[in-house]
């Protein structure tokens, strides 16, 4: 099998060989063809060219004759009593008047396609330069544009940020203003002593009311149920730790108030993500937790 396969191998080598040298053997004779015909063509424009210049050349002495001077009359006479052969050199001396050469049709064609070419390239390079100026404008105009629109978004962002400080600070003022008030009118109530039933009935309409607001502030709660505001902290402080309610109580002192399955949502989420960031949690924590102002 193997010598099989070598002599099928050396059989495709001398067929390759074979067939590159036919293949060289034709190059070669087409470029001697190749160099015999321009070297034909070559001689053939030089003799054109010569013709061209002895037409010129016989067109411009018959354009300017010359004076002829007393020895050509005396040869043009002694010409005259021969038998004619020196007549006939002084004939052929004579310049001989060539017509005007006209431009061929084909020439003319030429030079008829060749000013199209070239007005066709003008045409286009006038085409290609206006359309770079269009391009160039829209992009200018685009550029002011886009700018023009960052700078009103940036406008807008500064104004909403400034009514958002405006706002906290308002509400800030206004809970420090309630918050002193609540502190010094009237003594208020604190805890006081109740029976169990009015204890129990104080502290089913405490959690009601938080419930039914779902996010309520201290001044609202001090007001409905006649306490002071420490009284009121300590009275969600214990009913969160009976397990009464549950939530949150923010430096705003307003209270938020979370059911237990949104804190299996919450936890849930956390479980899911393992790590996650105070502001997705926020995010999320917004969706499930669904407040009431």
């Amino acid at each position: 099998m193997e010598l099989v396969l070598l002599v099928l191998t050396c059989a495709l080598c001398i067929v390759a060989f074979f067939v590159l040298f036919l293949e060289g053997r034709v190059w070669k004779k087409s470029s001697r063809r190749d160099g015999r015909q321009g070297l034909s063509n070559r001689r053939r424009l030089d003799n054109s060219a010569a013709r061209r210049y002895q037409q010129r050349s016989a067109i411009s002495t018959s354009r300017s004759p010359q004076l002829m001077t007393e020895s050509d009359f005396d040869s043009l006479s002694e010409g005259s009593d021969d038998d004619g052969s020196t007549k006939t050199d002084s004939e052929a001396k004579l310049p001989v008047m060539l017509p005007k050469k006209k431009v061929g049709a084909k020439k003319a064609q030429k030079l008829a396609e060749k000013k199209r070419r070239k007005e066709e390239r003008e045409t286009e390079e006038r085409y290609r330069e206006a359309m770079r100026k269009k391009e160039d404008e829209e992009i200018k105009k685009r550029k002011d544009t886009e700018a023009k629109e960052a700078a009103a978004e940036a406008a807008q962002a500064a104004a909403e940020e400034k009514l958002r400080l405006e706002r906290e600070m308002r509400e800030q003022i206004e809970y420090e203003q309630l918050k002193a008030t609540f502190s010094i009118e009237g003594e208020g109530v604190g805890i006081q002593p109740l029976d169990e039933e009015a204890e129990r009935q104080l502290n089913y309409q405490f959690v009601e009311a938080v419930k039914e607001a779902k996010l309520i502030s201290l001044e609202r709660l001090c007001v409905m149920f006649d306490m002071k505001t420490d009284a009121c902290v300590e009275k969600i402080q214990w009913l969160i730790s009976e397990g009464a309610l549950s939530g949150v109580l923010d430096d705003r002192g307003k209270f938020l108030y979370i059911e237990p399955k949104e804190y299996e949502a919450i936890a849930k989420f956390i479980e899911l993500r393992g790590r996650v960031t105070m502001r997705e949690l926020v995010e999320h924590g917004n969706k499930v937790v669904k407040a009431r102002a």
